[in-house]
């Protein structure tokens, strides 16, 4: 085993050195890393023939072929947890056990990446493993008594000194990856997760963050009880910027979210990244165009709430729309009396409980029912994710022929997956040549030879940029295209442009329109959380519409000045969900280290350990402040909540208990009940509460999701599931090693829904995929 983890281990350090990244590879690292794995196989070994030897003495000798097994599912797990660091420069962590296991298995994207040559390289590793088991089998002495001894005493000493089998340095993740056993570390933290995690069980008071920095709420706030609560401007930094619509309404609004659209790809830096986006290049030339952007988050968990709703990035490794929603405000919420809105992604939109996010805000339509095209297009991809951009875009428009939208204006929101690895899109060889002719007009390295590395990748962008180019010219042939409002930006930077510690984070903003007076390229740093409060303002002051004054928004007003400003203070959320990365002031805190930013936003290491303290202390305080804004519902006070959005009240149709018998504790679908409803119901909430055993609060992910269908299930057959991913949240402070109630809510219109119009039935479940024993 030790081996071929030698042969892995000589691999990653020529992929990592060949160009193909920008990550440096000292020599002694990979010499210190050959140390970690041995350290790893003796620790598997004593493992392994301690197993061994109780079913020796057991006498169950029929289950001898454990060992091999095990011995190739350690291996398989090196090669995965290898492959991960590869793609994301960083090892794999416990952040995984946030996700259901059908979203890492789209994430993962398994079925594309098993190629003929992995497959393969696989047999062939595991042909070389059993060929190594029957030479040494055949030899003496490496099966002497003598021998036997001394592996034995040095895997003891192994196992003892477990406590430090570790390679550290906080400052650099990468190198951290690098020197240990990936696999090691992913078990090293799986441990830590799941028993060494301090629950938080107290309520945060305004007090706990009064030494945060101001410049975190951007915002005056009116309120100490809701520290987000603030006056609007009276005027809009865009309305300069627009001229009025031809015909008197409020303009049109079409946000484009590209997955993994990095700035390096865009407008000012695109010229030294190959032009890839031509189509967007030249858009951005005739827009209001920011090329110093962040997302406030790694993944694409938070760019919905960040710039639908601008709300606080949440923590404890949660995502927005997967919690117990505090009360907050979107735009398509706000606006909703002048504004049709709807939703378009080609992920299934349970993924992340989009559904559930958007139902929560009342969007008028949310795509469900694809074409048939669309589906044939689709199924010939075969993207993991699901459709591909086009298709995405040209659904839009058919839909729109059986729309009745009235006089209102139109709001559409698309969230695009096409250039999501594993990068699985149409017309795949064609758009990698366009790349590599693209890639070969740079001219530094290592960033032409690196890119070059993955063409095949950066292709799908090229054919984003080509559906972008086709999805504009069909609007320009629309009457309502003069009076269209263009807002288009990544979810967070892509992995493939991993150019400095900063640009996972960096994304372009491009406001597009034909009401527009004179482009412009504004240089002062902005975050997806600016978008909201900019667009509702300039709508509300300009349109006079009757929406609020005062908002709960994070975010502030785009700078739309000349100059170069970076007074800014923004929380990030890493890869692994965890709110321990920011910017502050012109001054970015990544792995520990303190950069200075240019007008480019290049990262610059400097050292000032009075302010890497400081910035540090403001993160933690600002853990706090997230749990009391959002864990506590203080966003929107309950009087403007009631005002504006007015105050539902529920009419109880259906209540009943289900005992869960104890044979069933373990089984994958437990039979919840049937839920009868009037066809007249305009909206429906099912509620399911549970008592649940818990020592921490993340043992609440080890109670099954909250499954409603149309029809009894046995297994997870789509045409049946409606909701599939509804998690339980905790209903009342979480108490330690005691029960705790839990609950699954969800809340949808039976109107937006079009399987329900012959159905008045619905089934509920709890499903445990992983058929754990539940508590």
């Amino acid at each position: 085993m030790f081996v071929l983890l030698f042969i892995l281990r000589c691999y990653l350090f020529f992929a990592l050195s060949s160009g193909a990244s920008l990550i440096d590879v000292p020599t002694t690292h990979t010499l210190l890393g050959f140390f970690y794995d041995a350290w790893f196989v003796l620790i598997i070994w004593f493992s392994l023939s301690t197993v061994e030897a109780i079913l020796h003495l057991s006498r169950l000798h029929f289950l001898r072929f454990l060992i091999p097994s095990l011995t190739v599912l350690f291996l398989f797990a090196n090669i995965v947890a290898d492959q991960y660091f590869l793609t994301m420069y960083q090892p794999l962590d416990a952040s995984i056990y946030y996700f259901s296991l059908e979203e890492l298995w789209l994430i993962a994207g398994f079925e594309q990446r098993l190629s003929v040559i992995v497959i393969l390289a696989l047999m062939l590793l595991y042909t070389l493993y059993f060929l190594f088991v029957r030479w040494i089998k055949k030899h003496d002495k490496w099966n002497s008594e003598k021998a036997k001894r001394f592996y034995f005493w040095v895997s003891v000493l192994a196992v003892v000194s477990l406590p430090i089998a570790r390679y550290e340095n906080q400052q650099n993740e990468a190198e951290d990856g690098l020197v240990n056993n990936r696999l090691m570390l992913f078990l090293n933290e799986s441990w830590r997760f799941a028993f060494l995690e301090n629950a938080t069980t107290n309520d945060v008071l305004p007090r706990d963050f009064s030494q945060l920095n101001p410049d975190f709420y951007n915002t005056p706030n009116k309120s100490k009880t809701y520290p987000l609560w603030h006056e609007l401007p009276s005027q809009s930094a865009l309305t300069p910027y627009l001229n009025p619509t031809s015909n008197g309404k409020a303009p049109n609004v079409v946000f484009i979210i590209v997955e993994s659209l990095s700035s390096d790809l865009v407008g000012v830096k695109a010229k030294n990244h190959g032009n890839l986006l031509p189509f967007l290049d030249s858009l951005s030339q005739e827009s209001l165009y920011f090329p110093n952007v962040f997302s406030t988050s790694q993944r694409t968990h938070n760019v919905l709430p960040a710039t639908l709703t601008s709300v606080p990035n949440v923590i404890d490794g949660n995502a927005f729309q997967q919690i117990n929603y505090p009360d907050h405000w979107s735009l398509m919420r706000l606006l909703k009396t002048s504004y049709y809105s709807r939703f378009y992604c080609g992920v299934y939109l349970e993924y992340l409980n989009m559904r559930g996010f958007m139902n929560y805000h009342e969007v008028d339509y949310l795509v469900d029912d694809w074409s048939s095209k669309a589906k044939q297009h689709s199924a010939k991809v075969n993207s993991p994710w699901g459709f591909p951009d086009g298709d995405l875009f040209n659904q839009a428009f058919e839909d729109e022929q059986k729309q009745k939208t009235s006089s209102k204006s139109k709001m559409d929101v698309f969230l695009t997956i096409s250039t999501h690895d594993p990068f699985v899109y149409p017309e795949k060889e064609k758009y990698t040549e366009v790349a590599k002719k693209r890639i070969a007009h740079i001219q530094k390295e290592p960033q032409k030879s690196s890119m070059m590395a993955n063409a095949a990748q950066f292709g799908a962008f090229c054919y984003t940029d080509d559906q972008l180019r086709i999805f504009f010219e069909k609007w320009k042939q629309r009457p309502e295209y003069k009076n269209t409002i263009f807002v288009i930006t990544g979810d967070h930077g892509s992995e493939l442009c991993n150019f400095n510690k900063l640009s996972k984070y960096t994304i372009p903003l491009v406001i597009y329109s034909p009401l527009l007076k004179k482009a412009k390229t504004c240089y002062s740093v902005a975050s997806h959380l600016d978008i909201t409060p900019t667009l509702y303002n300039y709508l509300r002051t300009t349109y006079q519409l009757e929406v609020p004054e005062s908002v709960p928004f994070i975010g502030k007003e785009l700078d739309l000045s000349d100059a170069f400003h970076t007074d800014r203070s923004l929380v990030f959320t890493t890869n692994k969900l965890k709110a321990n990365e920011g910017f502050m002031q012109g001054i970015a805190l990544l792995d520990h280290q303190l950069y200075a930013v240019n007008k480019l936003l290049t990262p610059t290491k400097i050292s000032n350990p009075e302010k890497l303290r400081y910035f540090k202390k403001q993160l933690e305080v600002y853990q706090a402040f997230s749990q009391y804004c959002i864990n506590q519902n203080k966003l929107v006070p309950s009087n403007e909540q009631a005002k504006w959005m007015g105050v539902r009240t529920w009419k109880k149709s259906k209540q009943f208990e289900t005992p869960l018998a104890v044979k069933d504790k373990a089984a994958q679908f437990t039979e919840v009940g049937a839920f009868d409803y009037s066809q007249k119901a305009s909206m429906i909430r099912i509620q399911v509460f549970a008592d649940v055993y818990c020592r921490t609060k993340d043992d609440i992910r080890q109670v099954g999701d909250l499954v409603v269908s149309t029809d009894e299930l046995k297994w997870m057959k789509k045409e049946w599931v409606l909701f599939k991913a509804i998690r339980p949240n905790f209903t009342e402070k979480f108490k330690p090693n005691t029960n705790n109630r839990v609950a699954f809510t969800l809340e949808f219109s039976p109107k937006t829904i079009k399987r329900l119009k012959s159905k008045n039935n619905l089934q509920l479940y709890i499903y445990n995929r992983k058929r754990i024993k539940q508590p």
